[in-house]
């Protein structure tokens, strides 16, 4: 700690502190902002905390501006410790003014009476910037790491699922040149279609974590829908997966699944053939309409059999005291296709739109 008694004075590396008796007694001060003056000697009557101010005329430049154009004040702490607390004027006299030397450098926040920047000891502010650069630098290193990690992920993502459901088509091809029917090919894929299907949750994680820009509800519903028709449905019935409708919807997923998982992965890649962009935006505005329909006949069919045999039904009374009836929620589930099949077309026609006729855009959803 440094104190002139005599001139109420103190240099400390280049910047003269002054008590604010002398700020508020500057007449170059007063005459220049009389509010601000009139403003401080009101404040400085109603505490007892001593202030600290800097003179910026002597080698402390203010990085910006300030309602007092050469003097400015520093907030308390600012020197590294608070300013020590001395009585009124009108207790204490011509009492000396005592303060701390400045702290090591380091980033203060620029606070004046009206908020604007001031300056510190020489060195701080541009330790500070060094300081803000270093750790911008570093988070957009961080940024870019995961960026090209969830690139990586994404296109191993959709590079799997592309092999997955090409599987799926080749054992489907294959069991029928070999048999000559449909009636035992569900059974013959339906573990690779479980797995396959049901790994596409994964896409929903995408979504909540945010590496691809589309709805979690909008896929969600799509996942889920599709998880629910293979689980509690075709395989859950074996009686409707004989049916027309389980291969027609089984054919218009796997043509769909594989147009749309090759087209993310030369999206990811920066190298879209244009067979799969037209495949991607044309083929589904047949396969959609005809996936829809193979999916409501094979419910429609299951509702005999699941009236028939009460399964996945909950009856009263029982110890939960609760209703559920399953033949009544296919019923629902099936009438839940009027408002959702027209969002999701639309969306896909105006994605086609979009792609088709040159626009740019980034494609992550439906």
């Amino acid at each position: 700690m440094v104190l002139d008694a005599q001139n109420s004075k103190i240099s400390i590396n280049g910047c003269i502190l002054i008590a604010p008796s002398e700020l508020v007694s500057d007449p170059v001060v007063s005459k220049r902002h009389p509010i601000h003056h009139m403003t401080w000697l009101y404040f400085l009557t109603q505490i007892n905390t001593f202030d600290v101010f800097v003179d910026a005329s002597v080698n402390c430049r203010p990085t910006g501006h300030s309602s007092f154009s050469d003097k400015v004040r520093v907030p308390a702490g600012a020197f590294g410790h608070a300013p020590p607390i001395v009585p009124r004027d009108s207790e204490r006299g011509a009492a000396p003014w005592v303060t701390t030397p400045c702290a090591a450098p380091r980033p203060v926040p620029a606070v004046s009476c009206d908020r604007a920047p001031f300056s510190t000891c020489p060195g701080t502010m541009a330790s500070s910037e060094d300081d803000g650069a270093v750790d911008e630098k570093e988070t957009n290193n961080r940024r870019r790491n995961r960026g090209a990690i969830a690139t990586a992920w994404l296109t191993f993502y959709n590079i799997a699922m592309t092999a997955g459901w090409l599987v799926l088509a080749i054992t489907m091809m294959r069991f029928y040149l070999q048999k000559g029917t449909h009636r035992g090919l569900y059974r013959s894929i339906a573990k690779t279609l479980k797995f396959f299907q049901t790994a596409a949750l994964v896409e929903v994680g995408h979504c909540a974590i945010g590496i691809v820009r589309t709805s979690v509800i909008v896929t969600g519903v799509q996942v889920c829908s599709r998880i629910f028709m293979v689980w509690f449905i075709a395989s859950s019935i074996r009686q409707v997966q004989s049916e027309e409708s389980v291969i027609l919807f089984l054919v218009v997923w796997t043509v769909t699944e594989i147009s749309r998982y090759s087209y993310y992965t030369f999206n990811l890649l920066h190298q879209v053939p244009y067979f799969i962009k037209w495949a991607r935006y044309n083929l589904f505005i047949v396969l959609y309409p005809l996936g829809v329909v193979g999916e409501l006949l094979t419910i429609y069919a299951a509702l005999p059999i699941v009236r028939r045999t009460a399964m996945y039904s909950l009856r009263l009374p029982n110890k939960y005291n609760v209703s559920f009836d399953y033949y009544y929620f296919l019923i629902i589930a099936m009438l839940s296709y009027i408002p959702l099949f027209p969002q999701l077309f639309f969306h896909m026609l105006r994605q086609r739109r979009k792609v088709l006729h040159g626009e740019v855009i980034v494609e992550k959803d439906d």
